[in-house]
């Protein structure tokens, strides 16, 4: 959104919020505030969007999906301020992409309808920069959506308690620009240099963008037969502040030459050819609301390509890799019988190849010329005849690993055929539904985990994490019993694995671990021998190890509490039974 369009947006706003009370304001994401709205008994949404690749502002009948959470200290804050608020006006700053809200509410501590605060809500749609702040009458900081500290600048900080200052205007205001100022701007210019006539008055004019200031210099440069550039140059841009300043524009939403689009506020004719196909529309927030669907659709579809192809580039490299490891193997394995031919060399030569030897030149009676000699590589470690064996044991090896290289060989290649086609296609795939079908594909061969798979795969590291400070036995009866292994371990085991029916041990009146045997079937009696046997394991594990016999108190879980703020593995009993048993690992 440059100047001209917020311009254009603040205008309709002016006739469409004005006197609205904004209800409970809430924060889709961190960096999208939606203020809802009553306006004369109907409900809409102003949605306002901070975040840097697409910051954004316009009204919507159609309301947010909101996900259930925790609320953010921001939102905490906007809802205290703001909530039953009234907008009184609505402001654009002057060639600044910055909106700006006044707002009357109930001060905190009186009904009166007499007494009432002000507040300012700055919407700053600067690119990189936006932001999102709330200021009292005073423009003090109550609250943004994204604080700036010193370390981060200098000149301009965000921070609670903080007087709001503008953004500095480093750039030459074209509303109060002379025509004698802007022909010593144009002096300055150099044609030689590298940078074209047009981002050199972006860089020195305030309020317009690259393809706004493109425009106005195509529509000069068309002028410039009749006039001088400089005269055409300053009347295009009078024409340009004329729109500006009364107010009359034509939203519209164009496609840029590297792909991507924008909002304006007119239409750039001179940038584009008259077959160029713009999307028209009566209002600004009609053109915003469009332009946030597509650039939000956009945005899928560029997340999804990027995690598709992230995924199929990394097993097509791993298929390359395996393929080019099998064609290694596939290549000993093809020379296996040289292997054979050695062994069988040094067999027949076994009694004149000296023990400790690290080759051997011997007659190679394999070869088709006649008295053709070979050099054997030995391992002195060896015997010539453990030699001999060593290179049948290869021969052997490789001969029989033919039957598992060619198949798996002819798969890879065959998957990597598959792969290749499957990675340009989701490349160039510009439509979601497309990509959905070749995100389904990926999942299907399993390169890409399903939802269920990622629900499963993250249950079961929870579930080991659970256990991970806990021993696991079986009783003789086939029950399950768990010690804890740590203070750690005794909470997790007690506070959360641990069932109403399940049967409680803690050696008495020391220290130890906790231990717990499991009882899914909630039977009322537990088996005695696996009382004793869980018992013993109380007082092996416990600071009574060395005692030739130790006292247990065992009791059902839901006789157990843990008073609030106890530390970890304290905790008290209401109804107990005891046993005496020897401290030995029976199990």
């Amino acid at each position: 959104m440059d100047s001209f369009f917020i311009k254009a947006i603040g205008l309709e706003l002016k006739t469409k919020i004005l006197g609205a009370t904004i209800g409970k304001p809430f924060l889709n994401t961190p960096h999208h505030l939606v203020l809802p709205l009553s306006i004369k008994n109907e409900k809409q949404y102003f949605f306002c969007s901070c975040d840097p690749s697409i910051p954004i502002c316009y009204l919507s009948s159609q309301d947010p999906s909101l996900k259930k959470k925790d609320p953010e200290q921001t939102e905490l804050l906007l809802k205290k301020y703001i909530s039953g608020a009234t907008i009184e006006s609505v402001e654009a700053v002057d060639m600044e992409r910055i909106l700006v809200l006044r707002l009357t509410n109930k001060t905190r501590y009186t009904f009166s309808t007499s007494e009432k605060a002000t507040f300012f809500l700055f919407l700053e749609m600067i690119g990189r920069h936006a932001n999102i702040i709330l200021t009292n009458e005073e423009k003090k900081i109550l609250c943004a959506l994204r604080y700036i500290p010193s370390y981060k600048n200098r000149y301009r900080q965000i921070l609670l308690g903080e007087i709001y200052q503008y953004p500095p205007f480093l750039k030459s205001n074209p509303l109060t620009l002379t025509e004698d100022t802007f022909n010593d701007l144009l002096e300055e210019y150099d044609e030689a240099t590298s940078i074209p006539l047009e981002n050199y008055l972006m860089k020195k004019i305030g309020g317009f963008d690259l393809p706004l200031m493109k425009e106005l210099c195509c529509q000069a440069q068309k002028k410039k037969d009749i006039k001088k550039l400089n005269q055409a140059l300053w009347d295009s841009l009078k024409e340009f502040l004329d729109i500006y300043q009364k107010g009359i524009f034509s939203p519209c939403i164009i496609s840029l030459s590297e792909g991507s689009m924008k909002l304006c506020s007119f239409p750039y004719e001179h940038i584009f050819p008259k077959s160029h196909s713009d999307l028209q529309f009566s209002s600004a927030n009609e053109a915003a609301l469009h332009f946030h669907e597509i650039q939000v659709q956009q945005n899928e579809i560029s997340t999804l390509r990027s995690t598709l192809l992230q995924r199929i580039t990394k097993r097509i490299e791993k298929t390359k890799n395996i393929i080019k490891t099998l064609e290694k193997d596939q290549q000993k394995a093809q020379d296996a019988d040289t292997y054979r031919q050695l062994g069988d060399l040094i067999m027949a030569n076994l009694y004149n190849i000296p023990k400790g030897s690290q080759d051997f030149e011997v007659e190679n009676f394999y070869s088709p010329e006649k008295g053709a000699c070979i050099t054997i590589p030995l391992d002195p470690r060896f015997t010539p005849s453990q030699n001999a064996q060593k290179y049948y044991k290869k021969y052997t090896k490789f001969k029989n690993s033919m039957q598992f290289i060619l198949p798996r060989l002819n798969s890879s290649k065959k998957e990597l055929n598959h792969l290749l086609p499957l990675e340009k296609n989701i490349l160039s795939a510009k439509e979601l539904s497309v990509l959905s079908d070749y995100n389904k594909v990926l999942q299907e061969r399993g390169i890409l985990l399903k939802k269920s798979d990622k629900i499963t795969s993250s249950h079961n590291e929870e579930k080991k994490e659970l256990f991970k400070n806990l021993r696991h036995y079986v009783s003789a009866d086939g029950f399950e019993i768990l010690v804890g292994k740590n203070d750690r371990g005794n909470d997790t085991l007690t506070g959360k694995i641990a069932q109403k029916s399940d049967l409680w041990f803690h050696a008495q009146d020391v220290g130890g671990s906790h231990v717990l045997v499991r009882n899914p079937k909630r039977l009322e009696q537990i088996p005695f021998s696996t009382i004793k046997q869980a018992a013993a394991l109380a007082a092996y594990f416990s600071k009574a190890r060395k005692d030739t016999k130790v006292m247990i108190d065992y009791t059902f879980r839901k006789y157990i509490s843990k008073p609030r703020g106890a530390k970890p593995g304290l905790v008290l009993i209401s109804r107990k039974k005891s046993i005496l048993v020897c401290p030995v690992l029976n199990i």
